[in-house]
């Protein structure tokens, strides 16, 4: 049995996720594009949903199946954050991007959403 997710892959102009886990097909629909990447450990996915009334908390930690695992809080949202608008990994290190009107923040978080540390990014 696959204990890991495969396959991952945007379906609906980036209005989807497609994946594979434990030999059956997942499927999660936004209703606008997203972005989201798959965790290191491959059980699970970081998704950023577009600016919207969750804003400034708009990324998600889904499980391998599709259920929500965790919303991120922004831990700049006392600060003027405006909302998440990237996640990527830089190495081994999962990052987030944190938008203001002026500036952007970088917000790394381990897999179960605890932020490990916040730096300005430039």
């Amino acid at each position: 049995m696959n204990d890991f997710i495969s396959e991952l892959k945007y379906i609906g102009d980036r209005q989807g996720l497609e994946w594979f886990f434990e030999r059956a097909r997942h499927q999660l629909d936004f209703e606008h594009q997203i972005v989201a990447v798959l965790l290191g450990s491959g059980r699970g996915i970081l998704v950023v949903e577009p600016a919207s009334d969750d804003a400034p908390h708009n990324a998600i930690i889904y499980d391998a199946v599709g259920a929500i695992r965790r919303r991120m809080q922004n831990p700049e949202a006392g600060n003027g954050a405006i909302c998440f608008c990237d996640a990527y990994y830089i190495g081994d290190d999962l990052a987030l991007t944190i938008a203001f009107s002026s500036c952007q923040m970088r917000c790394f978080i381990d897999e179960a959403g605890e932020v490990l540390k916040i730096v300005e990014s430039r």
